[in-house]
């Protein structure tokens, strides 16, 4: 029988019934050995299983722990951290380095640049002294030439201190990093270089100079030489004339070899050798008592040492002239310096 839409359903057929099932009311009775808690029941003592065939097991795992890690290996997360934080430490040493040492190397070059041109002007303002000087060292007396011993010594002073400069290495750079600065400094070292050594050999041939006029004052320092003497004289003349003889060799031995000086050289060496037989000669004509022989004897040894006096006039006069010339160069070459040292 079918129902009509919004009509109400039968008392008998609300649905009640399925209600009870799903959601019971009421308690079901479970038996009195069921709801008792379960006790199991020990085996016979002398009851045997399948177990009982087999050795006990020991159970190892039975006390397991987890195993404690090293500190190296717990720690090894902090030490990849030192690790990069070296790194980064270190990178930014380098970039500091790469952008610092550059700037210092050009300050460095720049000092370098000053001092180069502050020696080779100082240099340069002790020209006018050894000028100077020259006069003395070539002039015809030769105690003044040791006037010339300050202004010979200025000039040494300033040519140690530019040559020690020039032969110092040069400020550089880091490697691999562009040009190196230092190689700027090339032109100017290369020119102190040659600019020392040529006010070192001016200084040099001042003090050669001196020497030179000093010792070869002891050549041919002969007594007086008569034309008649008796035998004591003659004797005792004998002595000083050999000892004059060896005073010259040793003269000549000991003088510098500034080849300015060679022409004096040269008459010296010869006036030596013929005094070995001269000085036989006149001895002879005194021993004879011709007055006249000895007398034409002495005449020649005064016109020997004239001779060598023109010889070193000549010299010093030559030298005179190469030292001037000497200073001009100095002069031009410290400017050379001053100019590339300005940049």
């Amino acid at each position: 029988m079918s129902r009509k839409p919004n009509q109400p359903p039968p008392p008998d057929q609300t649905g009640e019934w399925f209600l009870n099932v799903v959601t019971p009311t009421s308690e079901i009775p479970v038996p009195g050995e069921l709801a008792a808690p379960y006790v199991p029941t020990p085996a016979h003592p002398t009851d045997s299983g399948p177990a009982d065939l087999y050795d006990p097991i020991d159970d190892t795992f039975t006390d397991w722990e987890p195993t404690k890690m090293s500190k190296v290996y717990r720690s090894r997360r902090t030490w990849r951290w030192s690790i990069i934080f070296s790194a980064l430490f270190i990178a930014a040493i380098v970039g500091t380095a790469m952008l610092w040492a550059p700037r210092y190397a050009e300050d460095q070059v720049e000092e370098r640049r000053t001092e180069f041109g502050e020696l080779a002007l100082a240099l340069q303002g002790t020209l006018p002294a050894a000028a100077d000087a020259i006069g003395p060292v070539t002039g015809p007396d030769s105690t003044e030439a040791l006037t010339a011993i300050n202004a010979i010594a200025g000039l040494q002073d300033a040519a140690t201190n530019l040559d020690r400069l020039a032969t110092e290495d040069h400020p550089s750079g880091l490697p691999f990093i562009g040009p190196d600065p230092g190689d700027e400094l090339e032109p100017i070292r290369a020119r102190a270089a040659r600019l020392a050594p040529l006010a070192d050999s001016l200084g040099r041939r001042l003090t050669e100079a001196v020497t030179y006029r000093t010792i070869a004052d002891d050549a041919f320092l002969l007594p007086d030489l008569p034309v008649e003497a008796d035998s004591a004289a003659t004797s005792a003349l004998s002595v000083s004339l050999a000892t004059t003889l060896a005073d010259t060799v040793g003269v000549a031995a000991a003088l510098p070899t500034d080849p300015a000086f060679e022409p004096h050289r040269a008459y010296l060496d010869a006036a030596t050798a013929r005094y070995e037989q001269w000085q036989a000669e006149y001895l002879d004509a005194l021993r004879r008592d011709d007055a006249l022989n000895a007398g034409g004897l002495a005449d020649e040894m005064d016109a020997i040492l004239i001779g060598l006096d023109d010889a070193l006039t000549e010299s010093l006069e030559g030298l005179r002239v190469a030292l001037l010339q000497h200073v001009q160069d100095l002069d031009r070459e410290s400017v050379e310096v001053q100019i590339l040292a300005a940049g």
